[in-house]
């Protein structure tokens, strides 16, 4: 689904009816749409009627016929879309219809409900839900995209979830949102959904989606097996960590054991705490990645060896389980054993602590 075609466009602005007029013969907008016209606030269809008649055509038509008809053509009195007939029910004749429900009557069932039962304030429609959009509550909606960024992916809105006010049961904006009907779970899929700017869909091929791309955390692309890790996949390590938690670090090689070493800070020769990924040797597991936090050269002055040693079917897993280390000891990580005051001030402070 096109967002842009899907849902009506953030308020857009026009200093007068004949700009607006201009617009519309370019561009399809639903009735619904917010416009501001010569700083007055409306709705395109409101707005529309105020347009002066084109040769008997729609002005929301591009080639002479009504974009609300299935079929183009000339447009007459008859092809006139009312966009207003809400705001005046009792207008409307109904007095030809027959059937055996009475509007009189207090109970009964809803007329909205496929089954009878009692009826209740909930099972009334509110058709002018989309004039007030930003009264519904779409706090609940769970997904990854954040309607104030300057880009978002299709899939991180239309998959996010939340309960339908009505069932009960979870759904995804992108189901409730194709009901297009006047649920309550549709309301809010749509006001959710109108947050994000149309311009700002990161589709291959447009500035949002390159924005998107670089903004993107890099991935360590990792083999299936620790014991197809070689240097090659050190670098793409360094990267992730210090990407995620802020580090300038480094990586290099156990010349005994051939795991990849992450040292978390450039500068200096003699890191005092040392990060190690590589296969699990020591248990027989050569193909399980093994993540371990030691001591470079024996000096644990904040007591971590043997704290962290952990084993993954995963590249990706333990790749994260190494990022969570790095940035719960990112201080220890910049330590270095050729820095005595370092050193000496952090086990001062152990010291103090302990006592």
């Amino acid at each position: 689904m096109k967002l842009v075609n899907l849902i009506p466009l953030k308020e857009i602005d026009f200093k007068n009816q004949d700009q607006f007029d201009a617009y519309i013969k370019q561009h399809e907008l639903r009735p619904a749409t917010k416009v501001t016209i010569a700083g007055k606030t409306t709705t395109a269809g409101k707005a529309a009627k105020d347009s002066e008649p084109t040769k008997g055509s729609s002005v929301f038509g591009k080639g002479g016929g009504s974009v609300f008809a299935k079929t183009g053509g000339a447009s007459s009195k008859s092809d006139k879309v009312n966009t207003n007939w809400m705001d005046n029910l009792d207008s409307i004749d109904v007095s030809d219809i027959k059937g055996k429900a009475d509007p009189s009557a207090d109970s009964g069932g809803s007329v909205f409900a496929k089954t009878g039962g009692a009826s209740s304030k909930s099972d009334k429609v509110n058709t002018n839900w989309m004039d007030n959009l930003d009264s519904i509550d779409v706090s609940d909606i769970k997904g990854k995209a954040d309607p104030s960024a300057d880009s978002w992916k299709h899939d991180d809105v239309f998959g996010a979830t939340f309960k339908d006010p009505k069932t009960g049961k979870t759904t995804t904006v992108g189901d409730a949102y194709d009901r297009e009907d006047d649920s309550p779970a549709y309301q809010k899929a749509f006001a959710y959904v109108s947050q994000f700017d149309p311009d700002g869909e990161a589709v291959m091929g447009t500035k949002a989606y390159d924005d998107l791309q670089k903004n993107a955390a890099p991935k360590a692309n990792l083999p299936k097996k620790a014991s197809q890790l070689d240097y090659n996949h050190a670098s793409s390590i360094a990267d992730v960590v210090n990407a995620e938690s802020g580090l300038d670090g480094y990586v290099d090689t156990d010349d005994n054991t051939d795991a990849i070493m992450y040292h978390g800070k450039q500068t200096g020769i003699e890191p005092t705490y040392t990060l190690y990924i590589g296969g699990n040797d020591d248990y027989g597991k050569p193909d399980e990645f093994r993540v371990s936090l030691e001591s470079t050269y024996g000096n644990d002055p904040a007591k971590l060896a043997g704290k962290y040693d952990k084993s993954f079917k995963s590249g990706d897993d333990a790749v994260k389980y190494m990022t969570a280390i790095a940035k719960k000891h990112k201080k220890e990580l910049q330590m270095d054993d050729g820095d005595k005051n370092e050193s000496s001030k952090l086990t001062s402070m152990l010291k103090k602590y302990t006592k």
